[in-house]
């Protein structure tokens, strides 16, 4: 609401139904990707490399975690193409170069693929100045103690997350928060 006899007044209300609903909504699909039979399984990702497909398809990796010290990882594939990431442990992405983190190349865009961070304690993290660490995808972080941590880092697609926090300049969009 608004008044003009003195400072603006925001009032929000929510609907818990559906914030309820659309938070058993991310959880299922976070279920529903973490099934999907694995294109490729990887241990940890400890530097940088990329993960490229010739061929348009939906491609699936487990991973049990990713740790990149200003380096990346890129996935590459022709448009129409999607990866899913399901990650079982930790994303850890540090450094202050510009143009680290996990990045989209070919066709891909951040439309196209999900990092799934299955663990309950999952974490991704993030650290370096100017948003240095740039990640391309939907994040899924809905394990009870799962989080989202962007100190600062940059999310190109969504967060969905049990927790989220950001330092200043820490940049994403939050479509979907706990209920």
């Amino acid at each position: 609401g608004h008044s003009n006899k003195g400072p603006a007044v925001e009032s929000t209300v929510y609907d818990a139904a559906k914030l309820n609903s659309a938070w058993n909504d991310a959880v299922n699909a976070s279920a529903a990707l973490a099934s999907l039979t694995p294109t490729h399984t990887y241990g940890a990702i400890n530097s940088g490399m990329t993960i490229s497909k010739n061929s348009v398809g939906t491609y699936v990796f487990n991973i049990s975690s990713i740790n990149l010290n200003q380096s990346n990882l890129t996935l590459s594939a022709p448009a129409g193409s999607t990866f899913v990431l399901n990650i079982s442990g930790n994303i850890t992405l540090n450094g202050g170069s510009q143009g680290n983190g996990i990045l989209v190349a070919g066709g891909l865009t951040s439309n196209d693929v999900f990092i799934n961070l299955t663990g309950v304690n999952s974490n991704l993290t993030t650290s370096g100045g100017g948003n240095a660490q740039q990640i391309y995808g939907a994040v899924f972080a809905v394990g009870s103690g799962a989080s989202v941590n962007l100190h600062p880092g940059q999310i190109n697609g969504e967060i969905i997350a049990r927790t989220l926090t950001t330092s200043f300049g820490a940049l994403g969009e939050v479509p979907e928060v706990t209920p």
